[in-house]
């Protein structure tokens, strides 16, 4: 047997999830531009601690039912 398994970034994770919440292409690059290349169990710290990140919309829908 073979098996395999693939660990996502925070990045690549939201850009998955908002793509099957219909969210247009172009809010999702806008936003995840800006998150940087880190675990997902890290993100949420990044979001609040980053320069870069602190004013993203987490707080406003669609990004609030998949950022917390």
């Amino acid at each position: 047997m073979i098996g395999s398994f693939v660990t996502m970034h925070a990045r690549l994770a939201v850009r998955e999830i908002a793509k099957v919440f219909g969210v247009p292409p172009m809010e999702v690059n806008r936003f995840t531009k800006r998150l940087p290349h880190r675990p997902v169990r890290d993100i949420l710290q990044a979001i609040r601690s980053l320069p870069e990140c602190r004013d993203l919309p987490v707080d406003e829908e669609p990004w609030k039912r998949f950022c917390k």
